[in-house]
């Protein structure tokens, strides 16, 4: 499994959505390399929306199986409050959870029961010691 981060982020959300995404992109990408989902050929792109109430008819949530290509792309939108007044755990609980939507999608192309549990725990981790302290 690989994972590629990019976004769509209104620019006053900017630094505060690299910061988290950064640090989720990181604690992801090592988890993954340790487990079993490493051998699994799936790519996720998540690219999170996170845009003002204005632009949200412009920027849908678009998530999509590209199953031809192994590939899910993860596009949820993401509250832009949270970003722009929510502590730096609740940035990353929401940058973290936008992600829960692979499970499905990784059963879909091939991963097993197992895997998807894997994803799941990887996900929760992830969350849990980049929240504490």
């Amino acid at each position: 499994m690989e994972f590629f981060f990019s976004s769509e982020v209104d620019k006053t959300a900017l630094f505060q959505m690299h910061e988290v995404g950064e640090a989720v992109r990181i604690s992801l990408t090592d988890a993954v390399a340790k487990s079993t989902l490493s051998e699994l050929d799936v790519r996720v792109r998540y690219i999170p929306i996170i845009m003002k109430a204005e632009n949200l008819a412009r920027f849908p949530a678009r998530s999509r199986l590209e199953r031809k290509n192994r590939i899910f792309n993860c596009c949820p939108q993401l509250d832009i409050q949270i970003f722009l007044t929510g502590t730096r755990s609740e940035r990353v609980a929401v940058f973290v959870n936008g992600l829960r939507e692979c499970g499905p999608a990784l059963a879909k192309l091939g991963a097993t029961s197992e895997q998807v549990a894997e994803f799941d725990r990887i996900l929760d981790h992830s969350l849990a010691s980049l929240t504490s302290g």
